[in-house]
């Protein structure tokens, strides 16, 4: 699917990706597409990293499973409303959110679900460059004990005005340069 580069240079839109297909990497530098429908698929990292124009994305009763690092990286005009079914996603065992929002153009976004089943090793960069995000719900549910970087984590997000992570435990952090 996404892995020839002339298949990234012209795809606009998926209007269903098969079900029994686990998505890695598949749509990564879809630069052209704008829409796409993974509903009910398994997905993990990278899948729009690179979709540059992607406004919107079903999502609904998709697993997100293991590393998910770079999911939605650089889809630049991506917002939440975009995240279609962002609510009914089941997120399994997640271990790297590395760069999973990064320069998206999130403002609002409710990661409770995905901070109940997630223990990652890596936050860094997590929302960097999301500089219309204002709210985060449910980041002080994160389980943080695992986490040794903390890069990056919300450099470049101007528009966040105050964010409690005095819960958190940070005690296994090495990196942590830059953090806003």
């Amino acid at each position: 699917y996404g892995s020839g580069t002339q298949i990234r240079k012209c795809l606009t839109e998926i209007v269903q990706f098969p079900t029994s297909v686990t998505a890695f990497h598949e749509f990564y530098l879809c630069t052209l597409m704008t829409k796409a429908n993974v509903s009910g698929c398994t997905l993990r990292g990278n899948c729009f990293r690179g979709c540059l124009t992607i406004t919107e994305i079903n999502l609904t009763n998709t697993t997100f499973t293991g590393d998910v690092g770079g999911m939605f990286e650089d889809a630049l005009l991506l917002t939440e409303e975009g995240l279609i079914g962002w609510n009914t996603i089941t997120f399994n065992k997640l271990t790297n959110l590395k760069c999973f929002f990064k320069k998206t153009s999130i403002t609002s976004i409710d990661i409770s679900a995905l901070a109940q089943n997630a223990q990652p090793t890596s936050l860094e960069s997590i929302f960097e460059g999301c500089k219309n995000l204002t709210t985060i719900i449910g980041l002080d549910k994160l389980d943080t004990s695992k986490v040794t970087n903390l890069s990056s984590m919300f450099n470049g997000c101007s528009s966040i005005t105050n964010i409690d992570l005095s819960m958190w435990d940070i005690s296994n952090v090495l990196y942590a340069g830059n953090v806003f």
